[in-house]
């Protein structure tokens, strides 16, 4: 199965992606079918190619979700954002008081 996903090519603390096509069994940062565009988070430029992406998408392939958030804000496709970086609500703890066992009473107590 191909999917278009994200491929990290930037050195540390400067991240650049480039917007690939890519079959799934193979290596995240090994070899891609088609170099489909880039996106660069710290200078905020992104380069996407709207015929080469909906070619693929006419072949079946799959997107990530975090490339089709960024194909339906560009314009590219429409539908809904899939929420991505959403943090787990962590479950409150109910307040419960623990159970003690209960005191026997002894004759001399009774």
């Amino acid at each position: 199965m191909i999917k278009l996903r994200l491929v990290r090519v930037g050195r540390r603390n400067d991240p650049h992606f480039r917007i690939v096509a890519q079959d799934v069994k193979k290596a995240l940062k090994g070899r891609y079918l088609e170099l489909l565009g880039f996106w660069s988070p710290i200078q905020k430029k992104r380069k996407l190619e709207k015929e080469k992406i909906l070619s693929w998408l006419s072949k079946g392939a799959k997107v990530t979700d975090t490339l089709w958030n960024m194909l339906i804000s560009e314009g590219i496709l429409t539908g809904k954002k899939i929420p991505v970086h959403t943090k787990k609500k962590k479950q409150e703890k109910q307040e419960e008081t623990p159970i003690k066992p209960e005191k026997r009473l002894t004759e001399k107590e009774s």
